[in-house]
């Protein structure tokens, strides 16, 4: 018995101290999308809605410019777009899913097929935004995103101080 508690305690620990390296403020949003214009606006409407202590910016323009960058800074949240030339958004959200299981994938296209939407909500995108799409959807979006890291924060952070 007193193993499994020293075995429980060690991988709680272990977890408690993934977790605080994962769920902080100010979260980060990473925005994926081939069309410069779509990630300035996106960025813009960011910027315009949410305070700087509390959710941060960074754009790429493919799936393999933000798995390169992903050791260096790893976001919270993800805006994938589907239809980019080098690894289409399905793919990666099955590879951000893997190097981050904890993430929020928003998927976000321009193209209506129920096959490519019910696919990624499959593999785990919590959301979906159809271009071209309202700013007052993205932000309704992304509240849902933070209130979702917020409630986990607060879950962990009551075990880290018992």
């Amino acid at each position: 018995l007193l193993f499994l508690t020293v075995l429980f305690s060690d991988e709680l620990s272990l977890l408690l101290t993934e977790v605080n390296m994962i769920v902080h403020r100010p979260y980060t949003l990473a925005i994926i999308d081939d069309n410069e214009s779509i990630r300035d606006v996106v960025a813009l409407t960011v910027e315009n809605n949410f305070a700087a202590d509390l959710v941060q910016t960074l754009t790429f323009a493919s799936g393999p410019e933000v798995l390169a960058d992903f050791k260096e800074r790893q976001a919270d949240i993800f805006l994938v777009d589907i239809n980019m030339p080098g690894m289409y958004g399905d793919s990666l959200l099955q590879e951000l899913l893997t190097l981050k299981r904890n993430a929020i994938i928003v998927i976000m296209s321009g193209d209506n097929s129920f096959t490519i939407t019910s696919n990624c909500f499959m593999d785990g995108a919590r959301f979906y935004l159809q271009k071209p799409f309202h700013a007052d959807e993205l932000v309704q979006i992304l509240h849902s995103c933070l209130f979702q890291l917020d409630h986990w924060a607060n879950i962990f952070d009551k075990h880290r101080k018992k």
